[in-house]
């Protein structure tokens, strides 16, 4: 993304959500890449070339994408 002159910042409260619905005590980690990408990567994509920043937070218990112009910064 830096290349391209994006910018990402994912807080807290989006690392833990997407890991406690991303992982099964059963299949361990096997469904986090495609929850990363159903709820990071894809709304990402679609505001890409609306935005030079993202930030990837949690509320009420869903992920949410917020485009910036600014400089996201990450953690």
């Amino acid at each position: 993304m830096e290349r391209q002159g994006k910018a990402i910042e994912v807080n807290e409260r989006a690392l833990d959500l997407l890991t406690d619905k991303g992982f099964s005590p059963t299949y361990g980690a096997r469904f986090l890449k495609r929850h990363i990408d159903e709820k990071v990567k894809l709304p990402i994509t679609a505001m890409w070339k609306s935005a030079t920043g993202f930030i990837v937070d949690a509320e009420n218990d869903e992920i949410k994408i917020t485009p910036t112009n600014g400089t996201a910064t990450t953690p």
